[in-house]
């Protein structure tokens, strides 16, 4: 998994808080308000209408548009008892004690980022979500200080507090593609589907085990094939793929020089004969440029057009 560098993280949010700020702002009002009039039954679903914006803006290179903040209703059910669980889940451990509520706030960030963009149920996504954070939970918790920091500016004023919303979504955003090995905003998604998720070691005790890699989804996404298999891949093809003949050359230009060479020996070959005069064997002739096997007595080869000396 890449590193969660704070500075890459915090340009990245930076790209997709600016380039797509006027949906991300309409788009979190109308969440707002259709949240509050359905009493929070639809809360989840536009939320995650938010998170689709800055997906589609990186997995299909597109800016993001209003009405993607309605994309998610095919996915209600998973989104809605996932937030469901998520509140109660966080409200226990906090009424318990704060720090395991905040702790399972950070450790389920990345629900519905992956419900949305791989499809994920809701016990996978949780799962996945508590292993990326976890791995590397120093960093996630300096990245949440520093989105405190900056919803805190934000509040200060009541025009900024308008902009708290898709600033979330932006630096959540950003985490979410740094730690897939996504690079800069805006970037056209990747050729193949999402790269198989690498293996884990079975999870400890009050762990989430981690999820089996997804069967390549639907989408046209790196996130695509990632940097190691599309290493992997052009190895894979260099064995493969044989490299491409030079096409012969038409028959009034010039022509590269080759001899006949013995099959058995490959000595230079007498132009006749039955016999090759350095090993002495039947004499087999071929091209010593392209080792096709010519007739005695031919000018050209007839393969690669080489004019014999």
């Amino acid at each position: 998994m890449p590193n969660l560098d704070v500075e890459k993280v915090m340009k990245q949010a930076w790209d997709l808080f600016t380039k797509d700020l006027v949906p991300l702002l309409v788009g979190s009002i109308i969440a707002a308000l259709l949240s509050t009039v359905s009493l929070l039954i639809l809360a989840p679903v536009l939320h995650a209408g938010l998170y689709k914006m800055l997906i589609r803006r990186v997995r299909e290179g597109r800016p993001a548009e209003i009405g993607d903040v309605f994309g998610c209703f095919d996915q209600f059910g998973t989104l809605f008892v996932t937030g469901l669980v998520f509140v109660l889940a966080v409200a226990a451990a906090s009424f318990l004690c704060v720090l395991p509520g905040i702790f399972l706030a950070i450790a389920w960030m990345y629900s519905t980022p992956l419900i949305v963009d791989k499809k994920m149920g809701m016990g996978d996504a949780l799962g996945k979500s508590w292993n990326m954070v976890v791995a590397q939970l120093g960093q996630h918790i300096v990245m949440v200080i520093i989105m405190a920091v900056v919803l805190g500016v934000l509040n200060l004023t009541v025009i900024g507090s308008f902009f708290t919303a898709p600033a979330v979504v932006a630096i959540t955003m950003a985490m979410y593609f740094t730690l897939e090995g996504i690079g800069a905003t805006g970037q056209p998604a990747p050729a193949a589907p999402y790269p198989p998720a690498p293996s884990a070691p079975p999870a400890g005790p009050g762990k989430f085990a981690e999820p089996p890699p997804l069967a390549a989804p639907a989408a046209a996404a790196g996130a695509g094939l990632s940097q190691a298999g599309q290493e992997i891949d052009s190895a894979v093809k260099g064995f493969t793929q044989p490299p491409q003949a030079a096409a012969p050359q038409p028959a009034g230009g010039a022509r590269t020089q080759a001899h006949l060479v013995c099959t058995s020996c490959s000595q230079a070959a007498p132009q006749a004969g039955a016999f090759c005069n350095n090993c002495g064997e039947p004499l087999k002739v071929a091209c010593s440029a392209c080792k096709a096997a010519l007739v005695p007595g031919a000018a050209f080869c007839t393969q690669c057009g080489a004019r014999f000396v």
